[in-house]
């Protein structure tokens, strides 16, 4: 999977104390967080879906309803202590919906130079995909925060 950040830690002690924070607000799951879709209405503790592989631990953010057409994003944190960072990377749904973006607005793009035509439909597709580019970054934020806020949590109790 292409992971596209990755937040670095200052040493071994951080990353216990946030991989802690964020296990004690996650749920546990068994399968794989790219095919797991779970959305939670009422108010919760549990911020996270946990998936534990034997590289890393793999989290993911429980959703609202109103939130579910936002982008899954997941994120990553090696088990060997040498590596000092987390990573996020989108689940394989939303990469291929930005696969298919891309190459639409590939496409498109093409047509306008080499024809002169249709640039209805590349403005369209280009509509489309900063769109779908925003939700991204909208996700992203959401998340940080809640990792921000799991931390918060965790150091008042």
């Amino acid at each position: 999977m292409l992971y596209f950040k990755k937040i670095y830690l200052l040493n071994n002690s951080e990353k216990q104390e946030l991989e802690k924070s964020l296990r004690s607000k996650s749920l546990k799951r068994s399968q794989m967080l790219d095919f797991v879709f779970e959305t939670s209405n009422i108010g919760t503790d549990k911020y996270f879906l946990g998936n534990e592989g034997k590289k890393d631990l793999k989290l993911t953010r429980i959703k609202t309803s109103f939130e579910s057409f936002l982008p899954k994003i997941i994120i990553s944190f090696p088990k060997e202590t040498a590596i000092q960072y987390y990573k996020f990377r989108l689940s394989v749904l939303s990469t291929l919906i930005l696969a298919l973006l891309s190459f639409l607005l590939l496409i498109s793009f093409l047509d306008v130079v080499m024809n002169q035509k249709n640039a209805e439909a590349f403005l369209i597709t280009l509509v489309l995909s900063v769109i779908y580019f925003s939700f991204i970054l909208l996700e992203l934020k959401i998340t940080k925060n809640r990792i921000l806020k799991s931390i918060n949590l965790d150091k008042r109790v």
